[in-house]
């Protein structure tokens, strides 16, 4: 079977499958192994202490199971390991699509970087971060500002890593956006330009239109929000506040705990909340004023990078 190699949150993967979308890497050791194979054979030695079960997935301090029927079964394991046993029925895409969001979220965690709900893009000054729930606009606003000459650096899930110096780090995720159609409606932009996320849905995967590929110290953080008014408000949160935020927005908080990382997420939060001024913006919920948003954040950082990083060819960053 062959090998595919790729690069994301700062990791070489090596693959028995294509992980569309993530940059294609050339190194001699991988960092994170992805195979094709049963899960159950491997289970029962993980299940021996404290497991927690939660809506399709379980976890213990030694791995973390994904199970999506008629899709796959991911087991993570050792921050290194991520062993994907397919439904006969289910498309490569379909894999994919959750591969990049919980598998990958868990690996993240066993190597004790810090995820985050947040889209961000490079500034001169550093990375800065969108954060919120979903449907909060961090995609569509990642994108927004690459038009405006702000590279991407990572979309919905942010892996942050905290270096010897107190530096808040973020790591490049991979050259995509996720958008729905009427994000691609309101920026102008052709949903027929790009493949879809899974077939049944009104999602597709956006190449950006240019990358940042390298770490990045953390300059800002802007905690996402819509409100009845026809404002755009820019308000800078108190440490308390930030703290709040960074907790909520935490991405798959629950999988932290069920991996006995509590204490991980824990100081990741306050760390952040210490080191990062964190911003609430709140927008109008109807109409989503994406071009305004854009503008009004762009008035708050830095100017966009002088040297921005080269665009990621096409072949890189799609299917």
């Amino acid at each position: 079977m062959p090998h595919f190699q790729h690069r994301a949150h700062g990791l070489n993967f090596q693959s028995d499958f294509e992980l569309a979308g993530l940059i294609e890497g050339a190194f001699a050791e991988p960092d994170v192994l992805v195979r094709f194979g049963s899960v159950e054979p491997h289970l029962e030695a993980h299940r021996q202490g404290k497991l927690m079960r939660y809506r399709g997935w379980e976890a213990s301090k030694s791995h973390f199971l994904l199970e999506l029927d008629h899709i796959a079964k991911y087991l993570v394991t050792g921050g290194n390991h991520i062993l994907v046993e397919k439904h006969p029925d289910a498309s490569l895409h379909d894999v994919m699509a959750f591969f990049t969001g919980s598998a990958l979220t868990a690996l993240l965690q066993q190597r004790q970087l810090f995820t985050l709900h947040a889209s961000a893009v490079q500034t001169a000054q550093g990375a800065v971060l969108f954060m919120g729930k979903s449907g909060a606009g961090k995609s569509t606003l990642c994108r927004a500002m690459q038009k405006r000459g702000f590279p991407m650096i990572s979309d919905d899930v942010s892996a942050i890593t905290f270096d010897d110096d107190g530096t808040a780090t973020m790591l490049p995720s991979s050259p995509t956006t996720r958008l729905w159609g009427d994000s691609i409606d309101g920026l102008g932009e052709q949903r027929g330009a790009n493949r879809k996320l899974r077939a049944e849905l009104d999602k597709y995967l956006v190449p950006a239109e240019s990358f940042c590929n390298q770490p990045l110290p953390i300059h800002k953080i802007f905690s996402l929000s819509t409100h009845n008014r026809q404002t755009i408000d820019i308000q800078p949160l108190q440490s308390a506040e930030s703290f709040q935020a960074l907790s909520l927005f935490t991405f798959r908080k629950n999988f932290y705990l069920g991996q006995e990382l509590g204490p991980v997420y824990f100081e990741s939060v306050t760390k952040l909340a210490r080191l990062v001024n964190v911003a609430g913006i709140a927008r109008p919920a109807k109409p989503f004023l994406i071009h305004e948003l854009a503008d009004a954040v762009t008035q708050h950082i830095a100017p966009p990078p002088h040297a921005h990083s080269p665009p990621v060819s096409a072949a890189h960053s799609t299917a």
